[in-house]
């Protein structure tokens, strides 16, 4: 296993009848031993003293009797917890270039990914399910926990327009049922942030919506407002409302020809490179590492011309990809791959959509 390294202390536990359990660490660079712990309701859990990145280790509890278990190749690093859809379960064999990612991923064992059962519950769960059953769900209420739909006043049907409704939208029974089997168990761990990747929708505790694409030449509007709302309505993140967050965007990765469908594009490596330019800014700290495409600081305009001033240095082919209502790149699918109008001025990263109406502030 991979637990959660310092400066986080990480939770264990596990379930008995005896009264006491005692926990150690051995085998590794540093011994680590845990004081006693006593057992209610069958179940004890404590936190282990933070460890620096490394090991393997031997995780010991042993039990008042003298009996123990022992679990081996324990490791201490950073825990990400990931869930999605189709593009989170896209296997490394169908992406570009796959040789040469297999072989690059092979030179680091000590990198592992662990998949956790797919299930449903109606009731929240305390361990996670042991077999894998695929199960997708349309919805974010199925990963919501009743808690957060109450506060978002969710847990009720409303407004979703019909005849588009998917009929399992219209009952209640969908409600966080995702959340109950496969996020409430794993509350007593300890991760350094959360993931989620599918084409269309994204939402985390440190947040990436994938912008993706879905349909060339489409005129809905629909996926742009997602987009849009992902970030609270601000068009990038961090914003003041979502401050441990950031976001990569892809709308420019789009793969018309992808044997899986244009919802799922094969090149996962351009996406993996932007996440990672987020997470070592914002979940890292580390200071001097651009994350973000540019974004418009303000907006002058006459009766001649409009002027977009950005946050940052760009290179840019504008051509008719602004619309009416100063909207930029507000449709499903707005440019071919990597071929978007704006990038930052080193042309790695893509500016995102904008409307200059829509921010939920003054600021």
């Amino acid at each position: 296993m991979v637990l959660q390294k310092a400066p986080e202390g990480c939770f264990v536990g596990l379930w008995t009848d005896d009264a006491e359990v005692t926990v150690f660490l051995s085998g590794g660079p540093v011994t680590n031993n845990a004081p006693t712990v006593s057992v209610a309701a069958g179940k004890w859990r404590m936190t282990l003293v933070p460890m620096e990145a490394g090991g393997p280790y031997n995780l010991t509890a042993v039990l008042q009797n003298n009996h123990g278990i022992t679990l081996t190749d324990v490791l201490f690093g950073d825990v990400w917890l990931c869930g999605g859809q189709g593009n989170m379960a896209f296997t490394t064999s169908l992406v570009f270039n796959v040789s040469e990612e297999l072989a690059r991923v092979s030179k680091f064992p000590q990198v592992r990914i662990f998949m956790a059962a797919l299930e449903q519950s109606d009731t929240e769960l305390t361990d996670l399910a042991g077999v894998e059953v695929p199960w997708s769900v349309p919805t974010a209420k199925a990963w919501s926990s009743p808690r957060a739909l109450q506060h978002c006043d969710l847990d009720r049907i409303n407004g979703f327009p019909m005849p588009y409704t998917p009929s399992m939208y219209l009952s209640k029974r969908t409600n966080s049922v995702l959340w109950n089997a496969m996020i409430h168990p794993l509350l007593n761990m300890t991760i350094k942030g959360a993931i989620w990747y599918q084409g269309k929708t994204a939402w985390g505790l440190y947040i990436y919506p994938e912008v993706s694409t879905y349909r060339k030449a489409s005129l809905s509007e629909g996926f742009p407002n997602i987009r849009w709302h992902q970030t609270a309505d601000y068009g990038f993140a961090p914003n003041l409302r979502m401050k441990n967050t950031f976001m990569a965007v892809a709308m420019d990765l789009g793969d018309e020809m992808s044997p899986f469908g244009s919802i799922h594009p094969r090149d996962k490596q351009d996406v993996a490179y932007r996440l990672s330019l987020g997470a070592r800014a914002v979940a890292y700290g580390e200071e001097g590492v651009s994350f973000q495409g540019p974004f418009p600081r303000w907006v002058l305009v006459n009766d001649q011309y409009i002027n977009v001033t950005y946050d940052q240095s760009v290179c840019h082919s504008f051509e008719r990809y602004f619309s009416a209502g100063l909207r930029y790149a507000w449709r499903d699918w707005p440019c071919d791959f990597k071929a978007c109008p704006v990038y930052s001025a080193d042309g790695v990263l893509p500016a995102p959509p904008f409307t200059p109406n829509r921010w939920p502030d003054k600021q």
